[in-house]
């Protein structure tokens, strides 16, 4: 079972998020913010991150580079609502899987995580 880690501030979105994909079968761990999203990446073997930008106490670029510090090959998708040049450039130092701009239909972000994960449907 992949498990997934949600780093969002956004309660409501990690609980529609929880949900789904835990009925999918994902084993899903949830973070509000950066640095506790960094506390579970150094605890717990994760598959896949799920990240937003704009957080309070720790924003996504930074927690990214300490992600990045920690795990080098756990796949990233970005998640964002607004995204500057400056944000830009700083991604562009690590490698992610994708950036998606919110609001996003969970039906499209279930194909990007699947994808991200190798998982193919027939």
């Amino acid at each position: 079972m992949p498990k997934i880690l949600l780093i969002d501030d956004d309660a409501d979105f990690r609980l529609l998020f929880e949900r789904k994909f835990t009925d999918l079968g994902h084993e899903v761990l949830t973070a509000a913010d950066g640095v506790r999203g960094l506390q579970v990446v150094m605890e717990t073997p994760v598959d896949l991150i799920l990240l937003d930008l704009n957080m309070p106490h720790r924003g996504g670029v930074e927690t990214l580079r300490f992600i990045r510090a920690v795990n080098l090959d756990v796949p990233v998708i970005i998640l964002t609502g607004l995204m500057d040049e400056a944000a830009q450039a700083q991604i562009k130092e690590w490698p992610v899987k994708n950036i998606v701009y919110k609001p996003v239909r969970i039906k499209d972000l279930v194909a990007l995580v699947e994808k991200a994960l190798g998982i193919a449907h027939a």
